[in-house]
């Protein structure tokens, strides 16, 4: 009896014990509950991290992601640092921290630097990669509740590490060319620029100038539409090789100029598309903010005396 009733004692203990280990308030934690998508099952590893003072290369392998895969999560904390993403912080790694976002035309800027930390429903703790579009999330998480992932369900997983972009704009006289430049700064591989004749009062040329890249083959883009079949000349500006990664071979860029009106961008204030065409294509998409910027400045322009 008495050995009957010390197994019976020692099985409840060691049972609660388990369940105090798993006890993390889980059930108590608002907010929205997610999941891993089928699909994205496999490559897990590619968007989140286990371990938050490990490097990349010791992230361990797919088991140790095996909590992630086969439950429900949810956030727990936005704007953490772990030793994989502090490496944006360091001088050789800076010019990759921020990645430009568009979501219906309005730009936000993505800080790479953070993670987003989120809890299974037992209680494991995993690290999410902000630097992730929407369609990105789409495909890799989905809501438990049957719901669409949403534009909330993006800011909410990213947190801190998204916020809205101001775009910079410039305007500079040229006293010897007599007309005034108006420039946009970069936002992804993109800005806007053009030139506005005071004396006259009409803008000299507005174009699109970016960098396009290409592997392996150029595209030797020559011309472009937009979604309204409207052509647009292209201008072949520059171009540079680098065959310095041993992975990608020689990576091949472009740089463009793609002629646009000043009524055209007061046409497509909310942003636009434009295919370019070549050997290769490629679809350039242009944010609402910049062009709102870019004419901003512009009106701006035409009240000044020179």
């Amino acid at each position: 009896m008495k050995s009957k009733f010390l197994l019976t004692f020692l099985f409840s203990t060691v049972t609660s014990i388990v369940y105090a280990g798993n006890d993390c308030g889980y059930s108590e934690l608002t907010g929205t509950e997610y999941q891993i998508t089928d699909q994205f099952k496999k490559y897990v590893t590619n968007s989140f991290d286990a371990f938050p003072k490990k490097n990349d290369y010791s992230q361990g392998s797919i088991r140790d992601y095996q909590s992630l895969n086969e439950n429900s999560f949810k956030i727990l904390n936005t704007g953490i640092r772990t030793l994989p993403s502090e490496r944006y912080l360091q001088s050789f790694l800076s010019s990759y921290r921020f990645r430009n976002i568009d979501l219906d035309g309005t730009a936000y800027n993505l800080d790479k630097s953070f993670n987003t930390e989120v809890i299974t429903s037992d209680c494991k703790k995993f690290y999410l990669d902000p630097g992730l579009t929407l369609k990105d999330i789409e495909y890799q998480i989905k809501r438990t509740d049957g719901q669409p992932i949403g534009k909330k369900d993006y800011f909410d997983l990213l947190g801190a590490a998204i916020e809205k972009k101001t775009i910079g704009v410039s305007s500079q006289y040229d006293k010897f060319e007599k007309r005034v430049e108006i420039k946009t700064e970069y936002f992804d591989k993109y800005l806007i620029r053009g030139y506005y004749d005071p004396s006259v009062k009409k803008v000299d040329f507005i174009q699109i100038y970016t960098d396009l890249t290409f592997i392996g083959d150029w595209g030797n883009i020559s011309s472009s539409k937009d979604t309204d079949s409207q052509v647009h000349k292209v201008t072949r500006i520059d171009t540079n090789v680098d065959c310095k990664s041993k992975v990608l071979g020689c990576v091949l860029t472009e740089t463009i100029g793609v002629d646009v009106t000043e009524q055209f961008l007061k046409n497509h204030k909310k942003g636009f598309e434009i295919k370019l065409m070549g050997k290769q294509s490629k679809v350039l998409s242009i944010n609402g903010d910049v062009v709102t910027a870019f004419l901003e400045e512009l009106n701006r322009v035409k009240t000044k005396t020179y």
